[in-house]
């Protein structure tokens, strides 16, 4: 988010054209959303590999899917 907020500080800073701005403001909702999206990924993973462990100390096999990869 680092990068975000300097572009947000730019964006407050330094009077642009409407059209300047208007790229601004999309570009951080860009980063916001990739922000987003990486942190929902890590998470999902974090799941998985939590789910694996449960199995493991259970004394069950991993749970699989269809392509053979761990969920």
């Amino acid at each position: 988010m680092k990068c975000a907020d300097f572009f947000l500080d730019l964006y407050t800073l330094q009077p642009k054209s409407k059209e300047e701005n208007k790229k601004i403001e999309n570009y951080i909702a860009k980063l916001q959303m990739a922000v987003r999206l990486y942190h929902l990924k890590l998470n999902i993973h974090l799941v998985r590999i939590e789910k694996c462990f449960e199995d493991f100390y259970d004394g069950r096999q991993p749970r699989t899917e269809r392509n053979g990869r761990l969920i």
